[in-house]
């Protein structure tokens, strides 16, 4: 299963996004959240009920507050156009994680784009917190075992796209994988199994 994870720091503001594949026993998606102190934890509230890993969660961030929240907060496109109006320019950290503004590879980020969104709703609605245009760090996390490819590498790589599509989107072409590592390996017959391929490109095992 696939895990899309979005965490906010006020104090900084600073916004990391993070998407898992991870097993039956969600064992991934449990240690990156532990990574940090929860103090709230924001659930889909119609597929939540009975969940096994709703269930996990609460167990093991038993003292955090678990709000469960209708399914409509959680809107990848609505979580996409937020970004972009939220995020800040481009910064790169000590340990080679790096902020966006909003690069290529996140487009392989949908989950993590409607867990934004509802994360962001939250704070803003329930918490009073609200963020003006260009004023959130956002940073894009490989998670526990995987390492991140930066925007420009994709895109001179052409992993996703090629690079003469890039430059016809610009001038309102539709893009194309035409000659790219995507359009190579990909034997996919479904949308979700091409955004799962096309993240595991961005987002390789170290």
């Amino acid at each position: 299963m696939t895990t899309g994870i979005a965490r906010l720091s006020t104090t900084s503001p600073h916004l990391i996004l993070c998407l898992i594949h991870d097993s039956a026993s969600h064992w991934s998606t449990l240690r990156e959240m532990s990574t940090d102190d929860i103090p709230s934890i924001i659930l889909i509230s119609s597929t939540s009920a009975g969940s096994r890993l709703t269930a996990d969660i609460k167990r093991t961030f038993n003292q955090s507050r678990v709000v469960e929240l209708p399914r409509v907060t959680f809107n990848e496109i609505a979580g996409a156009v937020l970004l972009k109006e939220l995020s800040s320019s481009s910064r790169t950290f000590d340990d080679g994680s790096s902020s966006f503004g909003i690069t290529e590879s996140t487009e392989t980020n949908f989950l993590c784009h409607a867990s934004a969104n509802a994360l962001l709703t939250f704070a803003r609605d329930q918490l009073g917190f609200r963020f003006g245009p260009q004023s959130l760090l956002i940073e894009e996390s490989a998670g526990i075992g995987r390492m991140m490819i930066d925007g420009k590498t994709i895109q001179h790589l052409e992993l996703l796209r090629a690079v003469s599509a890039t430059t016809s989107m610009e001038n309102g072409a539709n893009k194309t994988e035409k000659g790219t590592l995507m359009e190579s390996i990909s034997h996919v017959n479904t949308a979700a199994g091409k955004r799962l391929l096309m993240a595991n490109i961005v987002r390789p095992l170290r």
